[in-house]
């Protein structure tokens, strides 16, 4: 198997209903304004580099941004359901202060056993893992050439812990913001982190210079 990369990217910034932080799971909010311009910069970012396929999450924030980067491509977006964001069920769509306030305990909790804590209806990282990671090496058997993989933040994290020799536990020390690329090379069996959250330049002119950089 020749070398290729794999390039993992977050999700451009969704619409929600308010600016505090929240906790965003299987609610399906589209992109934002603001995300529109991030998914835009992104897919310059990416626009002259070979992707044999693009896959993304089946929600609308991860579809609506793998679309702008499939336009430079002419390619189909493949959308997983198993690529979706953590489930967190009735604490999805919350603000954190409201959880904070109406349920302490299980809030604390989840900070002390983030790996393996559910919020009520909803998953674990762990659980996390045993859905996304499968659905990662399934897209690597399938293709030989680059690819994009355009997901959420939790799933991010999943697979960049697995793939750093991470414990599960220590997932939230890895950055995630909206539309940052993961450079992942692949050759044979061997996978390697190049670069970790590159976040692709937006300046006029200057479209795509910080990943072309890391190179």
């Amino acid at each position: 198997m020749k070398e290729r990369m794999v390039f993992l990217i977050r999700h451009a910034e969704p619409a929600t209903d308010h600016q505090e932080s929240t906790y965003l799971g299987w609610e399906n909010p589209s992109l934002s304004s603001q995300g529109e311009q991030q998914a835009k910069a992104a897919a310059l970012a990416l626009k002259y580099r070979s992707l044999q396929a693009i896959y993304a999450s089946d929600l609308i924030r991860a579809v609506e941004t793998a679309a702008v980067i499939a336009s430079f491509h002419h390619k189909p977006v493949v959308q997983m359901a198993s690529l979706r964001e953590i489930n967190l069920g009735n604490w999805g769509g919350k603000r954190l202060s409201e959880i904070k306030k109406t349920d302490p305990e299980a809030y604390t909790r989840r900070g002390r056993e983030i790996d393996t804590f559910r919020p009520p209806k909803g998953e674990s990282f762990a659980d996390l893992a045993k859905r996304v990671l499968p659905a990662f090496y399934g897209i690597l058997e399938d293709t030989c050439e680059n690819i994009a993989i355009v997901a959420h933040a939790g799933v991010n994290r999943v697979i960049l812990s697995h793939l750093l020799g991470m414990e599960l536990k220590s997932l939230f020390e890895i950055q995630q913001c909206y539309t940052q690329i993961s450079l992942i090379k692949q050759l044979g069996a061997v996978m390697q982190v190049e670069a970790l959250n590159l976040l692709p330049a937006n300046e006029a002119g200057k479209e795509g210079c910080q990943l072309e950089r890391s190179l």
